[in-house]
């Protein structure tokens, strides 16, 4: 698994070698391999002077026995209007071209399932800091990271604290009040704060939208899969349970209906996924070519009584429901798989209750 640092930066680019120290110290250790860094023009230069030209990075790999880390100047993601890299974030068209490349910029980086985000908000302004947590909300996975890093005062945004070093240095630190004192950089307390963060990308629509209609787009998303009532199945008595309507179906209709739910309920093959939105992996074809893992071969049923069956069972529900908004959830739904038509139950394996006969 590849472990990769994301970190938003205005002037102080110290935070991006004391959060992979922090992380180092981890037990176990983290060990980044690649860095991003979003940040303005301003503090692009300021990376450069600082970071890259003195090899800070480099030099704290071989303080302490790390794997090299890949860092360049191409990691080094610019907000841009549509003329130039802004020099900083000031007005609200600003925070929008924030907010919209910083979540573009970890939606891109959670494509890849074999990597880690580490994401860091301590740098830059404080509605930096908003985006990237609120963009890891969004896209981020079970695997991904939000930390804050905590700096002991005194060693806070000194220009030449960078990170413990193994041998102890001493360095001339100017307080608030304006005194300079001599300190030990053995010192130096660097804390790793985990932040915890609920996480929605099972309910995000992976289109291209600002961060603000993301924003909007996800809470309708997740308003109305809350008012979707649970599907309950009452083997006793052939009947299914939608909120408050109690639809009886025949015998073979209750049966058939049943495999459809016990399907979406029990077989499908991302369990971390917190809700079935977009997903169809446990809909099954009419027939397939090795006649497995299909319908004729789970029902042992003729194709066209199959049809039929499932013609019936769909008109009961809609004669009973008929909210327009919630049929679909209930209904067996057919949908287009790999060049033919799959069938299963749209509704989340989680509204669904089998009750026990």
């Amino acid at each position: 698994m590849k472990n990769i640092l994301l970190c938003v930066i205005g002037v102080t680019p110290q935070i991006i070698t004391e959060t992979i120290y922090a992380l180092h110290k981890k037990s176990p250790p983290v060990n980044i391999d690649e860095i991003f860094v979003i940040t303005t023009s301003k503090g692009a230069q300021t990376i450069k002077e600082m970071i890259l030209e003195k090899g800070v990075i480099t030099q704290l790999t071989k303080d302490y026995g790390m794997p090299p880390i890949a860092f360049t100047e191409e990691n080094i993601i610019l907000i841009k209007s549509e003329k130039e890299a802004l020099a900083d974030i000031r007005s609200t068209t600003d925070n929008e071209l924030t907010g919209d490349l910083i979540t573009e910029t970890v939606r891109k980086l959670a494509q890849d399932e074999n990597t880690t985000l580490h994401c860091s908000i301590a740098g830059g302004r404080k509605t930096m800091g908003y985006y990237l947590g609120s963009a890891l909300q969004l896209y981020g996975r079970p695997q991904d990271k939000l930390y804050h890093v905590l700096v002991s005062e005194e060693f806070e945004s000194n220009p030449y604290f960078f990170y413990p070093p193994p041998e102890p240095k001493t360095l001339r630190l100017k307080r608030k009040d304006g005194s300079v004192i001599e300190l030990s950089t053995d010192k130096a307390k660097i804390e790793l704060a985990e932040l915890p963060f609920i996480r929605l990308r099972d309910f995000v629509d992976f289109n291209n939208r600002s961060f603000r209609s993301l924003v909007s787009f996800t809470q309708k998303e997740i308003d109305s899969s809350l008012k979707i009532p649970p599907l309950v199945i009452n083997p006793r008595e052939n009947k299914i349970l939608i909120g408050e309507h109690k639809i009886r179906l025949t015998e073979k209709m209750f049966s058939t209906y049943c495999v459809f739910a016990y399907l979406k309920k029990n077989k499908c093959r991302d369990t971390k996924k917190i809700n079935c939105k977009n997903c169809y992996d446990c809909f099954l074809p009419m027939k397939s070519d090795k006649d497995k893992n299909s319908l004729l071969e789970t029902f042992k049923r003729d194709e066209q009584y199959l049809r039929s069956l499932i013609s019936k069972i769909n008109s009961t529900i809609k004669t009973h429901l008929r909210d327009e908004k919630l049929i679909p959830y209930y209904i067996i739904h057919g949908k287009r798989k790999y060049g033919e038509t799959a069938y299963g139950l749209m509704i989340d394996r989680a509204k669904i209750i089998i009750k026990k006969e």
